[in-house]
Parts: C-alpha cells; sequence; structure tokens
C-alpha cells in the first residue's frame, strides 16, 4: 500500500501544487445565520430533524491530502486509496485504484454534488458531503447549522491532542467522530460511527 501510495502522490501532485494547511478555524458567520446549500436535498440526521448542507466558504482553511478510506455501510464495504480536497470553493474525495483511475467520486461546489461509489450505498451524496463537513468543517458554524435544526453538535478536546465531535437529540447519541491530528493540525486519523443509521467510515493518511 506505501508503494502504491507514492505512486498515486506523484501523479496527483503531477496534477495539482496545492499544500495542504491547517484546517481549523471559526465561523465566518456574524451573528446572521450560516449559509446552506438551499436548492440540494435535505440530510434527515433523524427521521424527523433535518439539515441542508454549509456552503463551501466556511472551511476553515484548505485541505490537499491522500488518505485511505473506508466505510461500511451494513450490507457493503469499501476501502481505497483516496485523495480529498477542500477549500473555500468546493470539496472533492477522488476514490483511486493501485495504478490511478477514478473508481468512485464525490464533488460538492455549493450549487450541485456529483457522487459515484464502485459499491451500491443507500446514501446520498449530500449525506457524505455532510459527514466529511463534520470532520473538516469549524465546530462552531456546524453547531450554529445543527442548533437551527433542533440538535446539538458538540467539541471536545481530549488530553491526548484529538478531538471528539458528537451530534445528539433529545440527550440520544446520533453520530461521534474522533479525530487524531498531525503536527500541523490536519486530521490525520478518523472514525465516524453513525449510531442512528448503522454506518461509518474511517480516514487514515497515507504514509509518504
Amino acid at each position: 500500500m506505501k508503494k502504491a501510495a507514492n505512486k498515486i502522490r506523484a501523479f496527483v501532485l503531477a496534477l495539482s501544487t496545492t499544500v495542504a494547511v491547517s484546517v481549523l478555524g471559526s465561523c465566518a458567520s456574524t451573528g446572521s445565520t450560516v449559509s446552506t446549500a438551499k436548492n440540494l436535498s435535505s440530510v434527515y440526521v433523524t427521521n424527523t430533524n433535518k439539515i441542508k448542507v454549509l456552503m463551501p466558504e466556511y472551511m476553515g482553511g484548505e485541505i490537499d491530502s491522500l488518505y485511505i478510506f473506508s466505510a461500511d455501510f451494513g450490507s457493503q464495504s469499501l476501502s481505497a486509496l483516496s485523495y480529498f480536497f477542500s477549500d473555500q470553493t468546493e470539496m472533492s474525495l477522488t476514490l483511486l485504484s493501485d495504478f490511478g483511475p477514478d473508481i468512485g467520486h464525490l464533488n460538492y461546489d455549493g450549487t450541485t454534488v456529483d457522487f459515484v461509489l464502485p459499491v451500491k450505498a443507500p446514501i446520498k451524496g449530500e449525506y457524505i458531503v455532510a459527514d466529511l463537513q463534520n470532520i473538516f468543517y469549524p465546530a462552531d458554524c456546524l453547531s450554529e447549522n445543527y442548533s437551527a435544526a433542533g440538535l446539538v453538535f458538540e467539541s471536545t478536546s481530549m488530553e491526548d491532542g484529538s478531538e471528539v465531535r458528537t451530534i445528539s437529540s433529545k440527550n440520544k447519541p446520533v453520530e461521534k467522530i474522533t479525530i487524531k491530528y498531525s503536527d500541523d493540525k490536519i486530521p490525520n486519523e478518523v472514525v465516524l460511527e453513525n449510531t442512528l443509521r448503522g454506518y461509518s467510515y474511517t480516514l487514515e493518511m497515507a504514509e509518504e
């Protein structure tokens, strides 16, 4: 996997010179409600509480990295090297084979979501966008968006430097995200567990 990661990193960097920077930041909202992608499908966080995904402008920095992406949707699972990019204008996750070709992707620009997976998953692209925002976007922006939907989004810093993010409804857990950061504050290991819907993801930064 390490050799494959190096080959694909070289392939990716040949197409892009963007450098990953810290994604930690604060919400750009100035007292008004955060802006959401109102034309896209709602994300039902519970059976009755729904949100719209945030606009890309709330991304707290820029990231351009390779991750080993694993997902378990109950009866379906997948694992692949992935190229993740996110800034204030767009978000993309591209699943790659050992030889580089795109075998699945997610692209979001605030207006449209283009979503293709190599396995059949009972989930819309907006739900993946929401989960990636839950990982990479500033906690205060997310908290504001979830609060407007009657939900609680909390972020807790742990003694080991990791962060735990949770979403709950009426004191019942919905989703838990554990994030371990690199020295430059880039998420390098992420575990997301949605207990209500019964799916999970892991992201692990690919070694160079």
